[in-house]
C-alpha cells in the first residue's frame, strides 16, 4: 500500500494504490483538508495560455519533477484550467516521464497540440471547467496486456476494448 501525493503547480493530486486505504500515518487525515487543497487555483506564473474552440484556458506542468518523476516512477502530469472562470482543474496524466527526470528516460514535452487534444477529450468525457467541483483526472495512460508471441486475439475481445477505451 502507497499514497502518492503529487504537487502539480496548485492543484494536488491524491492517489491511494493497493487495496486498503485504512491505517498508517495517513489515518488521522479528513477528507475537508485534503479537498481544500484540491481546489486550488493554477498560478499564473509559468502558465502557457491556449485558446481551444474559441475557449480560452492556461495549462502548467511543474517545472522541476517531483521524487518520483525524477526517478521515473510515475509520469508527467500537468494542469488544465479555464482562464476566466474559477472551476475545474483538469488533471492530465500522460504515458511518458517527466521531461526533467533524472534516470536519462528519453521522453516528449507536453506541446500545446497533445494539451488542446487533452482538454478536447476531457470535454468530451464531460470536464466542465467552468463549474466548481474536484479535479477532473484525464488518464491517457494506455493500458497494454502482454499477449504471447503467436497468440491470436479473438476479434470479439479487441472490439470490447475499443469499446472500453472510448467511454
Amino acid at each position: 500500500m502507497a499514497l502518492l501525493v503529487s504537487y502539480v503547480s496548485g492543484p494536488l493530486l491524491v492517489e491511494a494504490h493497493g487495496s486498503d486505504v485504512s491505517g498508517g500515518w495517513w489515518n488521522g487525515w479528513t477528507l475537508p483538508l485534503i479537498r481544500w487543497e484540491l481546489n486550488m487555483a493554477l498560478p499564473k506564473k509559468g502558465s502557457r495560455r491556449i485558446v481551444v474552440d474559441g475557449v480560452a484556458y492556461r495549462w502548467r506542468v511543474r517545472r522541476r519533477p517531483t521524487y518520483d518523476q525524477g526517478m521515473s516512477w510515475s509520469p508527467l502530469i500537468y494542469a488544465v484550467e479555464h482562464t476566466e472562470a474559477a472551476g475545474t482543474t483538469l488533471i492530465v496524466r500522460t504515458d511518458r516521464p517527466h521531461p526533467g527526470n533524472w534516470m536519462s528516460e528519453l521522453t516528449s514535452p507536453a506541446l500545446p497540440s497533445s494539451v488542446a487534444a487533452a482538454i478536447q477529450t476531457a470535454r468530451a468525457k464531460g470536464w466542465a471547467p467552468e463549474a466548481p467541483g474536484s479535479p477532473f483526472l484525464l488518464d491517457e495512460v494506455e493500458v497494454t496486456v502482454p499477449v504471447p508471441f503467436g497468440t491470436s486475439i479473438p476479434e470479439s475481445v479487441l472490439e470490447s476494448l475499443r469499446a472500453g477505451s472510448d467511454q
